[in-house]
């Protein structure tokens, strides 16, 4: 059995990178149980890799959990564009509108992409 701690510690962002991968690609699986899933995709939203963090921020709106939000939202000023991104669309997914005043000067980021995914964010919060 695969230890998915232990990959996730794995020094190399490429090995890092499979368990939010394949947690997209293989939900049920009879290995990965939603508990552990959603406590390692926790985790990795502190990633070195922001490949990584981005990946496990989609896990989480993919599993629209709840527990994720104020790590979500202590994350919307990664570095990343492509993390950063993903941390709003989450937010917007899992449909929590206590953090709508956290969205709304995402409006204004330096990115495109980030203000697209906070308009779409807000309109999912306000639906």
């Amino acid at each position: 059995m695969l230890d998915y701690d232990e990959l996730l510690s794995e020094q190399d962002k490429t090995v890092r990178y499979v368990y939010p991968l394949n947690t997209e690609k293989f939900p049920h699986s009879h290995f990965i149980t939603v508990s552990v899933g959603e406590a390692t995709s926790l985790e990795a939203l502190d990633d070195t890799s922001s490949t990584v963090r981005a990946r496990a921020a989609r896990d989480l709106a993919r599993r629209r959990s709840e527990m994720a939000v104020p790590r979500l939202v202590a994350r919307l000023n990664d570095p990343s564009v492509e993390a950063r991104a993903a941390m709003v669309l989450a937010l917007g997914s899992i449909g929590d509108r206590s953090v709508w005043s956290e969205l709304v000067p995402l409006l204004s980021d330096s990115s495109r992409d980030v203000r697209w995914q906070a308009a779409h964010a807000l309109g999912e919060l306000e639906a």
